[in-house]
């Protein structure tokens, strides 16, 4: 049986170092990329941890003669060209927005729009959640929300000779004199998980939570970062 080594990544603003977590033995280190596509990971909602630069974020993606939108107030949206992301098993982009909050200079919204190869669109819209430390913005966790929307139904299936509804609330109710005589009779069934919409239409849409537990701030011991200046 092989034990993987505890590894740990810290970096300054210029260098980054891999080191062992047991032993502080220096793995390797390398030099932190400073160029203009460095300061495009808010691609990756991943590194949105806290505030961002959005001034250097805005005249990067300037530079690069993306769709920068700074006019509504509190707000600034980039949109990113398609080009810049491959195509993956058919799947092609068709387009990337980024929308920030200039107040608390953060990530807002990450939405991505794809279209498979039977043209069903799907829009995947992430939202970061934030909460307040001392003063500072700390990202606590993630909103994901996926929208699909075909083109084609579900061939066998015909929504006219079937009883199914939108919504929870399209669901006719019922009087409690209504329900006690149906419990009586064995006739009530309880259901926990009911799919609403046209039967026959394979759109849907899905929300993912994350909750991130165990959050801490500024736990690492200074020792640590000598790492950092020692050659």
């Amino acid at each position: 049986m092989f034990r993987q080594k505890p590894k740990k990544n810290i970096r300054s603003g210029t260098d980054s170092i891999v080191f062992n977590a047991d032993s502080g033995e220096v793995e390797y280190r390398f030099t932190t990329d400073t160029s203009a596509m460095a300061d495009l990971a808010f691609l990756s909602d991943q590194t949105a941890l806290t505030r961002m630069n959005l001034e250097s974020i805005k005249t990067q993606c300037t530079k690069l003669a993306f769709d920068v939108d700074d006019s509504s107030n509190g707000a600034l949206q980039i949109s990113l060209p398609s080009n810049l992301f491959e195509e993956s098993d058919g799947i092609t982009r068709q387009s990337t927005t980024v929308l920030f909050d200039t107040t608390t200079e953060t990530l807002n919204k990450v939405e991505i729009v794809t279209v498979d190869t039977d043209m069903t669109e799907v829009t995947t819209s992430t939202y970061p959640v934030y909460d307040d430390s001392t003063g500072t913005p700390i990202k606590v966790g993630l909103v994901t929300e996926v929208v699909s929307k075909a083109t084609k139904m579900i061939d066998g299936i015909n929504p006219d000779e079937m009883e199914w509804f939108e919504s929870p609330e399209d669901i006719p109710e019922m009087s409690d004199s209504e329900y006690e005589e149906l419990k009586a009779s064995g006739c009530i069934e309880e259901i926990s998980d009911m799919t609403f919409g046209n039967p026959a239409d394979p759109s849907y849409t899905e929300t993912i939570a994350e909750v991130y537990e165990d959050v801490k701030i500024n736990a690492v011991s200074d020792e640590t970062f000598k790492l950092l200046i020692e050659e």
